[in-house]
């Protein structure tokens, strides 16, 4: 044992040398067996009670996943849902300070999440897993959103009262358009223009009106695509610009690798996993896992660090991107740790 400690040492000392202060804390984590988040954490909420109620016997065969929403007001949530298998789901609301606001069970599943853009009071103002939300405090309601699947690389957005839904379907990414009622009226397949099949692993937009894209000149959805390259052997992802004015039409006129601003490929990013917007950049998990980087909309690395090392951790960050919420399926506890971006 000794001698294994000291091997790593040797191993470990000139990294450590050629990093900063804060560089060498990260480093020292990522090669800890505890997840990141406990150093970064700055709140926590036990909900053993709640889970192990909800679940009953069903405790082996459940999935959860966080979404963090804010509207125009900017009001900002967490949502955590927990689906059984089978038996439906629970969505649970919290403020940002981990207070449980309200919870609803639902017969089904569901991963759709996103701030309405139904403006009309009552609301909803966000839907997280069919459960559609509004009122001050948050007041739960099933409505008859539509079916858009299960599956969970299907993500949304509001703009200019309408709902998209996006999901990547072998070389196309199709897009529903909704109205705020949900009625749909409007189902267009993109090309990917890309030479290789493209899996849609997140995307980013900004309600704020003022977050006009540098390279655009308007308010952009960003999507996070990922994909394999056969002559290096390794999986890259790529940040396509599109206008978030051109919806639905975007899906319906245009190949996106052909008409649409792309990154540089990064390389060594997982493929299976959501990537994250923040306005300080795109948040993805790297190959090694429980390393996430932190990169610009052109592509570049800025940063690395250490979260978790869960195949597949229910978390999602702040759009403000000061903040992260992770659930840990272990202890069924929730997180909020700061990301020191």
């Amino acid at each position: 044992m000794v001698k294994r400690f000291r091997f790593v040492l040797l191993l470990v000392t000139p990294l450590l040398a050629s990093l900063t202060a804060c560089q060498v804390f990260v480093e020292l984590f990522s090669l800890s067996p505890f997840p990141g988040y406990l150093a970064q954490a700055v709140a926590s909420v036990d909900l053993s009670t709640e889970i192990e109620k909800y679940l009953e016997d069903d405790e082996k065969l459940w999935e959860s996943d966080v979404y963090v929403t804010k509207n125009g007001s900017d009001e900002e949530y967490v949502f955590l849902i927990v689906r059984k298998d089978p038996g439906g789901q629970c969505v649970y609301a919290f403020d940002t300070s981990l207070n449980l606001i309200s919870k609803k069970p639902i017969g089904s599943h569901s991963y759709i999440h996103l701030f309405d853009a139904n403006t009309t009071p009552p609301g909803p103002y966000f839907v997280a897993g069919d459960v559609g939300f509004s009122g001050s405090p948050l007041i739960p309601t099933i409505n008859p959103y539509p079916d858009v699947g299960n599956n969970w690389d299907n993500y949304a957005f509001s703009h200019s009262g309408s709902n998209f839904t996006l999901r990547s379907n072998g070389s196309q990414i199709e897009c529903d358009m909704f109205d705020f009622d949900w009625a749909n009226f409007a189902m267009t397949p993109s090309n990917i223009g890309s030479p290789t099949d493209m899996q849609l692993r997140g995307i980013g937009y900004d309600y704020d009106p003022s977050a006009v894209d540098p390279v655009l000149g308007e308010n952009a959805v960003y999507l996070f695509l990922h994909s394999w390259d056969d002559s290096s052997d390794h999986g890259f992802l790529q940040i396509v610009r599109t206008a978030a004015s051109s919806y639905p039409d975007v899906a319906s006129t245009s190949d996106l690798y052909t008409d649409w601003p792309v990154s540089n490929r990064v390389y060594d990013v997982r493929g299976e996993n959501r990537v994250f917007y923040t306005r300080k950049g795109v948040v993805a998990e790297s190959k090694d896992r429980g390393t996430y980087y932190l990169l610009t909309l052109d592509g570049k690395i800025e940063k690395r660090f250490p979260v978790t090392r869960d195949d597949r951790p229910a978390m999602d960050f702040d759009i403000d991107g000061d903040y992260y919420y992770v659930f840990d399926e272990h202890n069924y506890r929730l997180y909020k740790a700061n990301t020191g971006f």
